[in-house]
């Protein structure tokens, strides 16, 4: 016994660590759609959904909150259904709560339980102001927490209308009661409606009370049977049962014939619909209302239109547009007389790859370039700032001061471009934003194409691909001009007239035969002019690969893709909605039965 004692408790244990992952599951699914739909400022429905979500959130919360309290039924219903009679009538007792002449409205929520320990529950969800608790210990529903709820329609109802929906949101089971002379009241149903929808068809209980004033057979040929239709045209769901009772204002049963009173079959109906353990019944409702969730915002994005298609008119009109440009700049680079940046890029990429006379060569050349290019500064009057500054620049790593010089050229030729283009795509523009506006119901601001459209992204996207393309082909035009034989063979031009005037140097000076000084000045001159000679070869060839740079780069360019999202933020939200509304998701009313 004490072993299957403990089993049972394991058992508990861990289903109830089951249901809370279950919770936790469910909002954790629900606060990740909230946080997709959080991501689209620029469609205002977005708002209106997440407060959807964030009471959803709130249900699953209370869910959890009361998860091992009995089951919570509310008996709700407009002014003079008879409500609080049916409540005396279900609990056995004829003044359990107030009714008839005593209490013509229903102000305040009235809990029916066995014990006032049962009450904490729904005592922690309403004020005690607002909630009279009536113990019952012989209750004709001990395995139930039966609040009597106050009016939906009654004149005074914007008064107590909070505590109406504290009671409906914390409810498990509602028991909706109507007059069955005058069932089909709007107001009482419009105000149920709502709430209705948060709860599985078997929790929701429909009674027509006061039925003894209709003609039985008619009542059951006629009244009951247009009455479920009537439900379920205003209600979601569907409603197989409806119990007809007739509880006098005493709570005592009429003296009429069986069908028009089923009290004792209400009683048993909500006793095995609550008084079986509720855990599992409040999980697989926070399932049914996370699911009920999401399906609620598909269907809402769905019916905006075809998000897919205005996602595929977005990449178009992108990419159009980038196309557009990129033709454009690569024209205005070719024109700008890119071939002197040119120049100066291939050198800095060929002289650290050169050894010897010829990279001493180029590396000298290459500093000096960077020490003329230097812009003038009045600092520079000051003769030791002067020095300092043009041996700084002498004396620089590779490549340093052509950024500067780049990023101004290729700001110049982005805002052309924006010249060009921005006149061009106003036009297209202006059917996208008013498609996006008028039949998605986006924000009106992008009808305005200087606030929607980021064509400084454009101009620095296509600025970036055309200094990639550009380094790309300096890098492939330096390691073609610094072939191993090639650097081999021009530094021999040095290599063998040094190593001949070395040898003679070096022969005369063992045998002690001294050259004339004449030897020495033209073996200097001869070094200088075949060094020289070498590195004008280098210098020639280097010219003539920087010429080809800009029409290759031009080449490259256009070869990539340069579609930036000129609607970057618009385009990642619409993708996003249009993701939501393609996801599967199983039709809520299945999840209601």
């Amino acid at each position: 016994m004490i072993k299957m004692n403990e089993v049972a408790k394991n058992g508990n244990a861990e289903a109830k660590v089951l249901r809370r992952a279950r919770f936790a599951e469910n909002r954790g699914r629900v606060q990740r759609l909230k946080d997709e739909l959080s991501a689209c400022p620029h469609w205002p429905m977005a708002k209106e959904l997440s407060a959807v979500l964030d009471e959803t959130l709130r249900d699953i919360d209370a869910l959890e909150e009361k998860l091992e309290t009995k089951a919570v039924v509310a008996v709700v219903g407009g002014s003079g259904t008879g409500k609080s009679s049916l409540v005396n009538a279900l609990c056995g007792r004829r003044d359990a709560v107030k009714s008839g002449p005593t209490r013509p409205t229903t102000r305040k929520a009235a809990a029916v339980v066995r014990s006032v320990g049962d009450a904490d529950a729904v005592m922690r969800s309403l004020d005690r102001d607002d909630l009279d608790v009536v113990p019952v210990p012989d209750t004709g529903l001990p395995g139930a927490i039966l609040v009597d709820s106050p009016d939906t329609d009654s004149g005074e109802c914007e008064s107590y209308s909070e505590v109406l929906d504290k009671v409906l949101n914390f409810a498990d089971v509602l028991v909706c009661v109507f007059d069955a002379s005058n069932p089909k009241r709007r107001d009482n149903l419009d105000r149920l409606a709502h709430f209705v929808a948060k709860f599985p068809d078997r929790h929701i209980i429909i009674v027509l009370n006061r039925s003894d004033v209709i003609d039985p057979v008619r009542l059951r040929d006629e009244v009951v049977p247009d009455f479920r239709a009537h439900l379920e045209r205003c209600w979601p769901g569907s409603f197989d049962r409806v119990f007809c009772t007739a509880t006098p204002p005493d709570g005592s049963p009429t003296p009429q014939a069986e069908f028009v009173n089923d009290l004792a079959s209400l009683r048993d109906f909500i006793e095995s619909a609550a008084g079986t353990s509720f855990f599992d019944e409040r999980a697989a409702r926070a399932d049914m209302l996370r699911r009920n969730a999401e399906e609620g915002i598909r269907d809402a994005i769905r019916r905006q239109g075809d998000w897919e298609g205005l996602a595929g008119d977005i990449r178009e009109f992108d990419g159009k547009v980038s196309r557009l440009a990129a033709d454009r700049y690569s024209d205005v680079e070719l024109n700008g007389g890119s071939g002197d940046s040119a120049d100066t890029a291939l050198l800095c990429a060929v002289e650290p790859r050169w050894w010897g006379p010829v990279g001493l060569y180029l590396g000298l050349s290459r500093r000096f370039r960077h020490f003329v290019e230097t812009p003038f500064r009045l600092s520079d009057l000051i003769l030791p700032i002067a020095l300092i500054r043009r041996l700084k620049a002498f004396f620089a790593k590779e490549g340093a001061g052509e950024s500067d010089e780049d990023d101004a050229d290729a700001r110049q030729g982005g805002e052309v471009v924006l010249a060009g283009v921005e006149g061009r795509i106003i036009p297209e523009y202006a059917t996208l934003a008013d498609r996006m506006v008028h039949e998605f119901g986006m924000d009106v601001e992008l009808l305005d194409h200087r606030a929607a459209l980021d064509l400084s992204a454009l101009s620095g996207a296509l600025r970036d691909a055309w200094r990639t393309a550009r380094e790309a082909e300096v890098k492939l035009s330096a390691r073609r001009c610094s072939g191993a034989f090639f650097q081999l063979l021009l530094n021999m031009f040095f290599f063998v007239p040094a190593g001949y005037v070395a040898y003679i140097i070096g022969h005369a000076f063992w045998r002690e035969n001294y050259l004339p000084g004449t030897f020495y000045r033209h073996g200097a001159v001869l070094l200088l002019l075949v060094w020289l000679l070498a590195s004008w070869i280098v210098q020639w060839r280097l010219k003539v690969a920087a010429r080809a740079i800009p029409g290759r780069t031009a080449r490259r360019f256009a070869g990539e893709d340069h579609t930036a999202q000129l609607l970057a933020g618009v385009a990642g939200e619409v993708g996003r909605l249009a993701r939501l509304a393609s996801q599967a998701g199983g039709r809520a009313q299945s999840e209601r039965s």
